[in-house]
C-alpha cells in the first residue's frame, strides 16, 4: 500500500504538465478533479503534493511549495505556485494589485447576442451550507468579468466564451455567465437545466465535470524579469468536446 502522501496514479504530473519552472516559480496544468489544496482528508492528493511528488521522482528536492492562487476542484488549467515564502509574497502582491492576467476559456450554454461584454456585481461569500455563492446587493464583495465570445454552434446552442475576470472572487466565472443565461456545461452548482438538451453523444461528456478551464495567467516571475504568458492545452474531454462541438476547430 502507497504511503499516504503519495498521490493517486490518476493524478501523477508528467514533464508536459509543467508549464513553467524558473525563479522559484511553477506553472501546473491541473487537471479537472484534483483539489487546488489539501483537504480534511489527509490521503487524499492534491496539486501541491502531486508535485512535490514529481520532483522527488526526479530526485529534486525543494523548498516548500506554496499555492498562490486557487481553482475549484472541476476547473482545469494552469496554476502557480511558488518555492517559498519569499517569491509567493512576490507573486501574491501583484494578484493583490490585479497585476496578473488571467484568461479562461468557458463552453456555455446558449448564445451571448454581443461578441463582447462585461458583468459587474457584487457576491457573497461561499455558503458553508449549500457551497455556492449569489449576488446580494449590499455586504457582498466586487466582482468583475469580462466576456468575449470566440465561437458559437447552431447545433447544440453552445457558445466557446473566453472569460478574463478583473478580481478574483470565488465562483466568479460560473455565477456571472449562469446568471447572464450562459450557465457553463457541466456545471452542477449553477447550470440549471438547459433549454436545449444536449445530444446523448455530448451530454455524456458534460457529464464528467463543468468546461471551465484555466487558459492563460500572465505574471512577472521576479524582479527585473519580463512579464511570462503561461498557456494550458485543455484536458481531453474538454478538448474533445470543443473538436465534436465546433469540426474544424475551436
Amino acid at each position: 500500500m502507497p504511503p499516504a502522501h503519495a498521490p493517486r496514479p490518476e493524478f501523477r504530473f508528467t514533464e508536459a504538465d509543467i508549464l513553467f519552472d524558473e525563479h522559484g516559480v511553477v506553472a501546473v496544468n491541473k487537471p479537472p478533479g484534483l483539489p487546488s489544496q489539501a483537504t480534511r482528508d489527509p490521503s487524499r492528493p492534491h496539486v501541491g503534493s502531486c508535485l512535490e511528488e514529481y520532483f522527488r521522482s526526479r530526485g529534486r528536492e525543494v523548498a516548500p511549495l506554496v499555492l498562490v492562487h486557487r481553482l475549484d476542484k472541476e476547473t482545469s488549467g494552469v496554476i502557480l505556485l511558488a518555492c517559498g515564502n519569499e517569491r509567493a509574497t512576490w507573486l501574491a502582491r501583484q494578484f493583490r494589485g490585479r497585476e496578473v492576467r488571467k484568461c479562461y476559456h468557458a463552453l456555455c450554454h446558449g448564445w451571448p447576442a454581443a461578441d463582447d461584454f462585461e458583468v459587474r456585481s457584487y457576491l457573497s461569500e461561499i455558503d458553508r451550507k449549500t457551497g455556492r455563492v449569489r449576488t446580494v446587493h449590499s455586504g457582498g464583495q466586487l466582482a468583475v468579468t469580462h466576456f468575449h465570445v470566440l465561437r458559437r454552434a447552431p447545433g447544440p446552442g453552445l457558445s466557446l466564451i473566453a472569460c478574463e475576470p478583473h478580481t478574483g472572487r470565488s465562483h466568479q466565472i460560473r455565477v456571472h455567465l449562469a446568471e447572464q443565461g450562459f450557465p457553463v456545461v457541466g456545471d452542477k452548482f449553477y447550470g440549471a437545466p438547459p433549454a436545449r438538451p444536449l445530444p446523448a453523444d455530448l451530454a455524456s461528456f458534460a457529464a464528467a465535470h463543468h468546461m471551465l478551464h484555466a487558459r492563460e495567467i500572465a505574471f512577472t516571475p521576479a524582479p527585473e524579469q519580463p512579464v511570462v504568458t503561461v498557456k494550458a492545452d485543455y484536458p481531453a474531454k474538454f478538448a474533445e468536446l470543443v473538436r465534436l462541438v465546433f469540426p474544424g476547430g475551436g
